[in-house]
This record gives structure tokens, C-alpha cells and sequence, in this order.
């Protein structure tokens, strides 16, 4: 194992790692709520082996009234236990002061009572004394089924706010202090007399576990974030489920002490919380049923209840209504569907547009005219005043200090801060403490918007219908993977020429790698600048062909701003940046899907993740799941692609049920807003 003074723990999850839902014969019975399990003799026994030669810790779920079973069985066939962390990391048995500090401030009985009105109120068929005297601070319902459980969880995101994360099963709906979590519990507690040399889960909870566990083992029924966890650390996933699988995984470890193995070092990367407490499954059916009943995309909110609430707000005289984004980049795209809204019916209204800080000074923030370029169609007010200002923004208009509603339209997780698990599912989400501030989701907005900007080809100068997009290309892997697929590809005479945009176009460095790239492949290189200094773009048109006619491949830098979403309509295929960077976190693919360009990308996207999941099982969106085979796995998924198009008709549904009506946005933030406005 990996070298440490301290004597190594092997730390195990119950349900779903060490005993199963299977029979199997001679097997301890498990008695519970929810039905039984089993404990099979092959792990007791292999578990009595892995005793010798380091100390066990159990990190389960279950509280001490359902773990009792277990600690019966284990003392009864003579098996030591170090420790036993309850509750999802709530309760350590033996040290009450740990539930003290889980527990405490947090007022449990105040939220439990809330949550219990909430449901009588809304009339959730949720039962919340089923499981009341079983735990003493992890709040436990019984539902009856995720999706449900998500639409109370979501009613309840006011109550919690952000000190508590949840689990949505079908019968069971768990309520965690954040605080309380195994791995926190284990190194609260046991960390100066450990070493957590092996841990092994089947759940996202159990994530920060195999994170800094020296070596991580689960199998194959875990769930998929857990297996793709621990086989990117290099640990062990065991092909076989149930007992067998359990068999398996205790035999590695044994095979490891017994030989002396050295682990991984700790702690592995980055834990990829968003997927496991956002976007689970039951979270995505959950999304899906709020368009379809919620939204209802194919109809409008009633134009005369439109007309009357314009007219109660006097169509905007004297209202600013604020909005907040991260830079000019990105959320442009979204804020044109609001203005297209909005503008009509408060033409007296005005705008601010305020962006953080430290995004002032990147290159599309440098001069208020970036902003008037983009918006310039809903500019003048109807006396020829401006209607937009950005304070800080270089020569922005002056503009009053009120604000009368405020719109978060952040595309980044970590903007959100603390509610951003209660409105990420949402198109529109009141802030649960602020007066008058709604988040907007945009990346709704940037599917409903996405073909309204697309300009059409007729419109942009360009390069050949068949040309391969490489997109928002922020490093080194990045080009590699562009660069290289592309040279593929154009060698297999199923992509003429390329277009490289990279994420900004002023960075000398990133610049000076695709040049170096392009000469490595001995491509025709010219500016998009240089294509559309003529004017007249018909005169500056490459040939149709331009690679066939060549002996070198043939691409296009586009070093302009605002040109992009036009050049997708002359491109086969994209390949998206920022998808193997932890801190980038991967772009936004609408602009290539509404042009009905497929996508290939990296696996981490953020930035529309309802899109990436939504179309990941299409053929429209692709994710590569490994940095170091990136090129290879780029031409694996984009061959076929280009050989046969993806289906027309997946794409079309996606744009009609995730089809966010801003009028909606309208409707409900002017209802909203104080009569006195």
C-alpha cells in the first residue's frame, strides 16, 4: 500500500457492497423496512482474513437500529470492527460529541416539522412517519417514486437551502446534513490512528471515500458515476455483480495486503459532485416531466394577460430591470430570447447589464460598443435615449441606481453559489432569501434562442460544406485532438477543411500552439479576417473543395468575433473545447446543434448539461471519455458520424420539449414584482 506509518483501514459500505438483495444459500438474512437482504458466508469468512492484517470500518446509511443485525452477526462469528460510521456520516457509534457537531445550529426538529407541513400542504403522497423513531439526524421519508420525490425535494429547497443534500430513491427520500458525510466522519474521528488504505462503495455518497482511500474497489452494478470514479483513479472495478462481485473485491484486497501492494496516490481528482447530487437520473425525469406538464412548450401564456400585466407596470416607465452575467461572452446568447420578450411590452423599461468584476477586462468587455453590436436591434428607447447601461463596462451610458427586479442569468455552476441545486432543473427560480431576484436559467434560453440567432449561410462567407468545426479550443489537448482528428478525417476525404476558433482569440500563447500544430500538419492556413476584408464575400470564396485540390489540408482561423454561429451551417462536424478541463469545464454546444452540426466533446460540460445529456444517447452529442486516447476516440465517434447522418428527428424533439417560452419569464416575474412598481 501506499507508504504511511499509520496501520491501514479497509472502510466498507453495507447495502448494495457487502450484502445484496440476492438469496443465496446459507446466508445471513437481513431484516428491513424496504424488504430483505443477504450477507453471504464467503464475505464473513473473507472479511476474518482481511482482519489480520488491518482493522475493518463499516460506513453505511443505516442508522444504529438497522445496523444492529449486522453488529450481532459480526460479533457472533468473531469479527472485529474498528468502527462504525451511521447515517450517511451523521453518527459514529461511541462518539455522541460528532452527532453534536453534525447536528448542531441546525435546528433538525424545526426542519422536520416545516417539511411535514410542506407535505400536508401540497399534499405529497409521501409518508413522514414511517421511518421517524429509526434515526436521530438524517430526516428519512418514504415516497413513492423518484420523480415525485424530486418535485417535494424541489417544493422543500426553501426549507433546506444549502445546509442539507438529498438522496431520491423510489420508496425512500433521504433528508443529510451537509456536514455529516462518511469520509468526514472517518477523518474527524479516526484520522490519527489510520490510514484509509482501501474503500469500497457502490453510491455517489460514498465518493469522498474512495477519493482518499489509497486504493478504491467497487462493481459493476454500482452506479455509474461510482464506476467511471473509480476506474479513472486506477482502481478496482470488479465485472461481476452482487455476492460474486463483493467475493471479488475482497479477494483484491487480500491479494494486495497480503503481497505487500502499493496503493494510489491520495486524494485522487476532482469529485464530480454535479453529476452525482444534480443531475441524477431521477433529476433528468424529473426536468423532462416539468416541460412536459409545467411548460407546456407548444402553447403561449394568453396575450391579454400579458397586455394587463404590461399596462399594471406602466409598459416599464420608471422599472430597471437588472441583469446579472458572467461576461458578454456566453450569456448574450441567452439574454437575446428575453429582450425579444420583454422589450415589446415595456418599451419604457430599462436595462443594466452587470458582469463580474473580474471579467471586465477580458477582450469582448473592453468598449460598450461589444455590447450595443450584439443588442443593437433593442438599443433606443422610444424617445432615442439608451436603454441599456453597463456599470464598469468602458463608456457605458449612465444609468439609475434602483433596480426594480434583478435576473441572475449565470451558465456557471459555481456563480450560483449556495441555491444552485434548487435551480438548475428550473427554467425560472425565485431566490429563496432575496426580494425580487429570480435565476433564469440560460441554458433553457440558449436552446430556445440557438436557431433564432443562426444567421444562415447565405449570410457568412465561407470555406466548403463539408468542413470540420473545431470550437472553443482552450489548450493543448484540445488542438491535439482537433488538429490531428481533422488530418484524419481530410485523409479519408470526409472532411475538406477546418475551422479553428479558439475560446479567445487574443491569447498569444494558445495562438503560438495552434500555429505550431497546423505547420505539423503542413495545412493551408488564412484568417477569417483576411476572407472578409474584401467586402463583398462571394469575391473571397474558397473553393468547394479546397483540400481535394491540394496536396495539403486546407483551414480557416477565425480570428473575428460574432462570426461563429453563421460558419457552423458550411460544417459536418464539431468538436468542442474546454471538455477535458477541470476548472473550464467544457462549452456550450447549441450554436453546432441548431445548425444540425453534430458534437464531439470532452466529459466535462457544465455549461449546458441539460443538452449533453438530453442528446449524449443520439448520435448528435458524443463525450470522449479519456484524455489520453482523445485523437483516436475523436475518429472512432466522428467516422460513422460523417458516413451516416444523425437521426433529423431526435434533434427536432429535443428543441420542442425543452422550447422555454420567455413570455413565461415574463408572466411570472411581473406577477411577482411589488404592485407599488
Amino acid at each position: 500500500m501506499t507508504r504511511n506509518i499509520l496501520p491501514p483501514a479497509c472502510i466498507f459500505d453495507l447495502d448494495g457492497t457487502l450484502n445484496h438483495g440476492e438469496k443465496i444459500p446459507g446466508g445471513l438474512v437481513i431484516p428491513g423496512p424496504s424488504g430483505n437482504s443477504f450477507l453471504a458466508p464467503q464475505t464473513v469468512t473473507l472479511l476474518l482474513h482481511i482482519a489480520a492484517y488491518a482493522d475493518i470500518f463499516i460506513a453505511t446509511g443505516r442508522s444504529e437500529i438497522h445496523a444492529a443485525a449486522f453488529r450481532q452477526h459480526f460479533e457472533n462469528a468473531g469479527l472485529p470492527i474498528a468502527g462504525w460510521i451511521l447515517e450517511h456520516g451523521c453518527i459514529v457509534a461511541g462518539y455522541p460529541e460528532w452527532a453534536e457537531k453534525i447536528s448542531g445550529s441546525l435546528h433538525l426538529p424545526f426542519v422536520r416539522k416545516s417539511l411535514e407541513s410542506l407535505i400536508r400542504k401540497e399534499k405529497f403522497p409521501i409518508d413522514a412517519d414511517c421511518y421517524r423513531e429509526d434515526h436521530n439526524i438524517m430526516i428519512l421519508f418514504s415516497g413513492s417514486g423518484a420523480v415525485q420525490a424530486e418535485h417535494f425535494l424541489d417544493r422543500a429547497a426553501g426549507i433546506l437551502k444549502n445546509r442539507f443534500r438529498t438522496i431520491a430513491g423510489q420508496r425512500k427520500i433521504a433528508i443529510i446534513p451537509k456536514k455529516g458525510e462518511k469520509y468526514l466522519a472517518f477523518s474527524g474521528i479516526f484520522a490519527h490512528r489510520y490510514f484509509p488504505a482501501f474503500a469500497a462503495g457502490d453510491a455517489a455518497d460514498d465518493l469522498p471515500l474512495l477519493q482518499h482511500a489509497g486504493f478504491p474497489l467497487t462493481f459493476a452494478h454500482a452506479c455509474e458515476i461510482v464506476r467511471n470514479y473509480v476506474g479513472k483513479r486506477g482502481g478496482f472495478v470488479s465485472e461481476k455483480r452482487s455476492h460474486a462481485g463483493t467475493r471479488e473485491m475482497l479477494e483484491k484486497i487480500l491479494h494486495c495486503l497480503q503481497n505487500k501492494i502499493p496503493g494510489l496516490p491520495v486524494p485522487g481528482p476532482r469529485l464530480p459532485y454535479e453529476e452525482s447530487e444534480i443531475f441524477r437520473p431521477s433529476r433528468r425525469a424529473y426536468l423532462d416531466k416539468c416541460f412536459r406538464s409545467s411548460l407546456m412548450p407548444e402553447k403561449e401564456p394568453a396575450s391579454q394577460t400579458l397586455r394587463m400585466l404590461a399596462e399594471k407596470h406602466r409598459y416599464g416607465e420608471n422599472m430597471v430591470l437588472e441583469v446579472r452575467m458572467r461576461d458578454w461572452g456566453g450569456e448574450c446568447k441567452a439574454l437575446l430570447p428575453l429582450l425579444r420578450a420583454f422589450v415589446p411590452l415595456l418599451p419604457l423599461a430599462r436595462w443594466c447589464l452587470r458582469f463580474r468584476p473580474e471579467r471586465l477586462g477580458v477582450e469582448n468587455l473592453k468598449h460598450f460598443s461589444a455590447i450595443e453590436d450584439k443588442i443593437a436591434a433593442f438599443a433606443p428607447m422610444p424617445d432615442n435615449s439608451p436603454r441599456f447601461f453597463a456599470p464598469g463596462v468602458p463608456d457605458s451610458p449612465p444609468g439609475p441606481a434602483r433596480t426594480s427586479a434583478v435576473l441572475l442569468l449565470y451558465d456557471y455552476p459555481e456563480d450560483m453559489e449556495p441555491w444552485y441545486n434548487r435551480a438548475a432543473p428550473r427554467l425560472l427560480t425565485k431566490h429563496p432569501e432575496k426580494k425580487q431576484t429570480w435565476f433564469v436559467n440560460p441554458m433553457y434560453l440558449k436552446i430556445s434562442g440557438a436557431r433564432q440567432m443562426f444567421p444562415g449561410r447565405e449570410k457568412i462567407p465561407c470555406i466548403s460544406s463539408r468542413s470540420m468545426m473545431a470550437a472553443n479550443l482552450i489548450g493543448e489537448r484540445d488542438i491535439r485532438i482537433a488538429v490531428q482528428g481533422f488530418k484524419a478525417l481530410w485523409e479519408k476525404k470526409l472532411a475538406d477543411s477546418l475551422i479553428l476558433a479558439p475560446r479567445v482569440i487574443s491569447n498569444p500563447e494558445r495562438n503560438r500552439m495552434i500555429a505550431e500544430a497546423l505547420a505539423e500538419i503542413r495545412a493551408d492556413v488564412r484568417f477569417l479576417s483576411e476572407i472578409k476584408a474584401g467586402g463583398n464575400f462571394s469575391d473571397n470564396m474558397i473553393p468547394e473543395n479546397p483540400g481535394r485540390d491540394s496536396a495539403f489540408p486546407h483551414a480557416v482561423l477565425a480570428d473575428t468575433y460574432g462570426d461563429l454561429p453563421g460558419l457552423y451551417s458550411f460544417c459536418c462536424i464539431t468538436y468542442l473545447g474546454g471538455g477535458f478541463h477541470p476548472r473550464k469545464r467544457g462549452f456550450d454546444p447549441m450554436e453546432s446543434l441548431a445548425a444540425k452540426v453534430p458534437v464531439i466533446t470532452g466529459p466535462l460540460y457544465d455549461y449546458n448539461r441539460i443538452a449533453v445529456d438530453a442528446l449524449s444517447g443520439t448520435d448528435w452529442i458524443h463525450i470522449l471519455p479519456d484524455p489520453e486516447t482523445g485523437v483516436e476516440d475523436f475518429l472512432r465517434a466522428a467516422v460513422p458520424l460523417l458516413q451516416r447522418k444523425p437521426d433529423p428527428a431526435a434533434a427536432e424533439d429535443f428543441f420542442r420539449k425543452r422550447k422555454a417560452d420567455p413570455l413565461r419569464i415574463f408572466a411570472e416575474i411581473m406577477t411577482g414584482l411589488k404592485d407599488s412598481e
